[in-house]
């Protein structure tokens, strides 16, 4: 089964790369799903943009769980660690822990 939702991401990946006019590539996109009754997918086309678009640049998804908030420092040292020079950062306090 095909994965409409990766296919629109990579149409509009595509569409956008080392393109100067991104509002208007946007704009046509999303009329072309919604003349194709497609716009309830926006959600997940988006996902999986992100995960093309980072990818292609190599940014890893870095998230943090920790009993406490931390500061910029360790989540640098954290990154150091796995060796990632590019990361999109979410954390996430659980007192739990």
């Amino acid at each position: 089964m095909k994965n409409t939702d990766k296919i629109y991401a990579l149409a509009l990946y595509g569409a956008l790369e080392g393109k100067d006019d991104i509002k208007t590539i946007i704009n046509n996109f999303l009329n072309f799903l919604k003349e194709k009754s497609q716009l309830h997918r926006i959600d997940k086309i988006i996902s999986e943009f992100e995960n093309i678009y980072n990818k292609k640049n190599g940014i890893a998804k870095l998230k943090i769980k920790s009993a406490f908030p931390i500061d910029s420092q360790l989540v640098d040292k954290i990154a150091a660690t796995f060796k990632l020079k590019k990361y999109e950062l979410e954390t996430e306090i659980d007192k739990n822990l």
